[in-house]
């Protein structure tokens, strides 16, 4: 029954990559409970210059709900919300975001407010028809983007400058409230260096993941899907780690992201690793030591030679030795948390 239930909630689980404004007086409605807020203005806008986007002014209640019925958007200190139309939204939605931030910056011991290494693209035109030009321009602060899950098969998202989720990801309840720990979690990381390479981005976000949710009390089933414990059997097989991990790291590494998701695999256990091993600060040395090179994304081989300068010569022997039982640890501690919760 147990194999049978994490192949169930795995089959489930649909995996994802990774200027100041004057307000305005127009502002979208609340939702049906017809709850009138009446919070002090939150937004942090200057006077320099108007645009002509509404601002949704945020009371901080969560029980107030907006339900959104034109595009808008709300700046604080650290980051722009665009909101979708259709999107509906909490009153606290921005000191939520705000505080899964605080706790990426401690965990990893990085600051969002690292900037040099985001860039500018087309996200505007492409998720909101070119709306909100000129917000943000100098990317100093993060853009998220919240809209209604439409439901077509794309997924989240994010990269140093911007974030896309679903207004449910804002959703204690729903079950995919883990996503915020994960996308800001890459919104940290790319904002520190260059792209690392998708294993190390998804073992980075996913090590957050499952780090963040038991410090915050909340049930991340997703990562059964990594677990080979106590009858619970994932479908990556590791042997191939086992038997010689740099090459499988590089052949991982080059390959497209398939229904297997490898590069989540071998980034989540990868990663565990590395911190157990070489200490929280690991992450943020391979960011530095990569601003020294110059590579493309899928340079396997000058990411391995960041990674063993980070760590050490024989970083991947070490991992091929530590996985059996590092893995069962990890496995172990996962099920024993998520009992609490109902998985037996």
């Amino acid at each position: 029954m147990k194999k049978l239930l994490a192949l169930v909630i795995a089959s489930s689980i649909v995996f994802g990559l990774t200027a100041c404004a004057a307000q305005t007086e127009e502002t979208t409605e609340e939702a049906s409970s017809a709850t009138e807020v009446s919070g002090e203005d939150e937004t942090a806008v200057s006077d320099e210059e108007t645009y002509d986007y509404p601002v949704l002014e945020l009371s901080g209640d969560a029980s107030d709900t907006y339900n959104i019925d034109e595009r808008s958007y709300y700046e604080g200190d650290r980051f722009v919300l665009y909101f979708d139309e259709g999107a509906v939204v909490h009153g606290n939605v921005a000191d939520e975001i705000s505080r899964i931030m605080d706790m990426n910056e401690e965990l990893f011991g990085m600051s969002y407010d690292v900037n040099d290494y985001v860039h500018e693209s087309d996200w505007r035109e492409y998720y909101l028809g070119g709306d909100f030009q000129g917000i943000n321009s100098d990317m100093s602060k993060l853009n998220i983007i919240i809209t209604p899950d439409p439901n077509n098969g794309n997924v989240e998202w994010s990269n140093g400058n911007v974030m896309m989720i679903y207004d449910e990801d804002l959703e204690r309840g729903h079950g995919s409230y883990d996503t915020l720990y994960h996308e800001l979690a890459h919104m940290l990381r790319l904002r520190q260096s260059n792209y690392l390479g998708s294993i190390i981005e998804e073992g980075v976000a996913l090590y957050a993941q499952t780090n963040l949710s038991r410090k915050d009390s909340y049930p991340d089933w997703s990562i059964i899907q990594y677990v080979d414990y106590g009858g619970y059997s994932s479908t990556y097989d590791q042997s191939a780690i086992t038997n010689d991990p740099e090459t499988e790291f590089k052949l991982t590494m080059s390959e497209d992201s398939g229904a297997e998701q490898k590069q989540y695999q071998y980034g989540i256990r990868f990663v565990t690793f590395l911190i157990e091993t070489y200490g929280i600060d690991v992450i943020e040395e391979m960011g530095q030591i990569s601003l020294d090179y110059d590579y493309e994304e899928h340079d396997a081989e000058t990411i391995c030679r960041i990674i063993k300068e980070a760590t050490s010569d024989d970083v991947f022997i070490r991992f091929a030795e530590w996985l059996d039982s590092g893995w069962n640890d990890f496995g172990r501690d996962y099920v024993e948390y998520m009992n609490q919760f109902g998985l037996a």
